[in-house]
């Protein structure tokens, strides 16, 4: 990430605000690269907060989405966009929450669920139009541990080492 610091809040001319969800509307593409153009990965969580359009509309939503891969291309960056599935059926299953539009604007599209019998996430490609799943061992589906399992928790007071990171208004 270029040793840069994470951004949390986005702000134009000096403003001193929570983030401007306004800057993410097409017409202010050009501001919203420029302020993201330092930064490799950009994460979006959860992405209903930088929505300025209706997540069911899928007209909207696809030009919501390609704004932000064309700034993506133009920054040679990802960006990563986390939004929440639906609750579960009485199957057990679950969907993308919103427009289809939300899954067929994107490369790829992951869901990652908590499999209570086996006390482990599951990571599970939707969506591959990169073949990522070379990086899951040729396999659509996971275990991984998500946080520290009890015996290897961090104990407080326990300093990590590494680049101290803060909150950057641009």
């Amino acid at each position: 990430m270029n040793n840069k610091p994470y951004l949390s809040n986005i702000a134009i001319n000096g403003a001193d605000k929570q983030p401007i969800r306004d800057i993410f509307k097409r017409e202010n593409q050009y501001y919203l690269q420029q302020a993201l153009k330092d930064y490799k990965l950009v994460v979006l969580d959860p992405l209903a907060k930088f929505l300025t359009c209706n997540e069911n509309d899928n007209i909207a939503m696809t030009d919501y989405i390609s704004s932000l891969i064309e700034i993506a291309i133009k920054n040679n960056q990802a960006i990563l966009l986390l939004h929440h599935h639906t609750k579960e059926d009485k199957d057990g299953f679950n969907t993308i929450r919103g427009a289809s539009a939300i899954v067929n604007s994107v490369r790829l599209h992951y869901s990652l669920r908590y499999d209570k019998e086996k006390e482990k996430h599951i990571l599970k490609i939707e969506k591959d139009n990169l073949n990522a799943k070379y990086f899951l061992g040729g396999v659509e589906e996971k275990e991984i541990q998500v946080f520290p399992i009890k015996e290897k928790e961090v104990t407080k007071g326990r300093t990590i080492k590494g680049i101290k990171c803060k909150t950057e208004i641009i």
